[in-house]
């Protein structure tokens, strides 16, 4: 996953100690778009709970 400070080790990595940040157009949540299309799509395969197996 993506995240500040995987960027910082690898910046740090690449010889780059230094970078700025711009979080002006940040909005906490999800990272992608919903998309209810491969929702539905999951809901139709076969597979079911692994643990009915066990029971």
């Amino acid at each position: 996953m993506f995240t500040l400070d995987n960027a910082s080790k690898y910046l740090c990595g690449i010889g780059l100690p230094r970078f700025q940040v711009d979080a002006s157009g940040f909005v906490p949540g999800r990272m992608r778009k919903p998309r209810p299309d491969r929702a539905e799509a999951l809901k139709r395969t076969k597979t079911g709970p692994k643990q009915d197996l066990l029971i």
